[in-house]
């Protein structure tokens, strides 16, 4: 972080404003990092837990109030693209069990992306394929109170994507102009 950044939110209020050093970890944890994400979750941000029926006093309601921080980055390498959350938790066993939670929802969407690969065929099979390859890509490790998460998709699967799923135009679609009324107004102008 510019150190003149920091100084200017440390003067306001007369350090009022100061950044928490946590936060800064948490926001620069990620070197290939474009975009970053940072925020300290307010207590006051959990009585919406209350309106999505977790049951309270469940471990699933714990877990999800143990959470204190939260960190996400997009971000690029040579060859592939990054996404990265850092989850800073009450203690390192609440870390450890939210990791728990997302290995088990990462075998279950392998298993579903599989199964959907046995009843594919054909170019059909190219997005659960690189579904899966990102998957496997999957990185969930804990530091202490941290939980870190990141998945990398390479470049091109990601053009790919976007190439596939961008409509079609045809040459008069993609300048935003008709044939009839470029002329038109060449004729108009030479008058």
């Amino acid at each position: 972080m510019p150190a003149y950044v920091k100084a200017a939110i440390d003067a306001a209020g007369a350090g009022a404003g100061r950044l928490d050093t946590r936060l800064i970890d948490l926001a620069t944890r990620d070197p290939d990092s474009l975009v970053s994400l940072t925020a300290a979750l307010p207590p006051s941000v959990f009585q919406y837990l209350d309106k999505t029926g977790v049951p309270k006093g469940s471990e699933a309601d714990r877990l999800i109030r143990s959470l204190r921080q939260v960190s996400l980055s997009t971000g690029m390498t040579a060859l592939d693209f990054t996404m990265k959350a850092s989850v800073h938790t009450e203690t390192a066993a609440d870390a450890s069990a939210i990791s728990g939670f997302v290995k088990m929802g990462l075998g279950m969407a392998e298993s579903a992306i599989r199964a959907e690969l046995r009843r594919k065929r054909g170019a059909a099979r190219q997005e659960p394929l690189a579904a899966l390859a990102a998957l496997r890509t999957f990185t969930n490790t804990t530091e202490g109170d941290t939980l870190l998460l990141g998945v990398s998709v390479p470049q091109k699967t990601i053009a790919a994507l976007v190439k596939k799923n961008m409509p079609k135009q045809s040459g008069a679609k993609a300048t935003g102009k008709s044939p009839g009324a470029t002329t038109r107004r060449r004729l108009r102008k030479r008058t």
